[in-house]
């Protein structure tokens, strides 16, 4: 995706995360909102990838 596109919806994602609306509807359901870059967001998603993927080689999940 170009770089100006991912700038612009994490510009728009990020104004709508700090809507206090918005807040209080996702803390409403146990989710903490945070924000952050497309890099920040890149890494929690390769720590959450490498979490998941041990968890499931060690119970043995097979796609059926």
């Amino acid at each position: 995706m170009p770089h100006a596109v991912v700038n612009r919806l994490n510009s728009e994602v990020t104004k709508t995360l700090k809507r206090p609306d918005t807040t209080e509807k996702l803390q409403s359901d146990g989710v903490s909102p945070v924000g952050g870059t497309p890099e920040q967001f890149l890494a929690t998603i390769k720590k959450e990838i490498a979490v998941w993927r041990k968890v499931v080689n060690e119970a043995g999940v097979k796609v059926e």
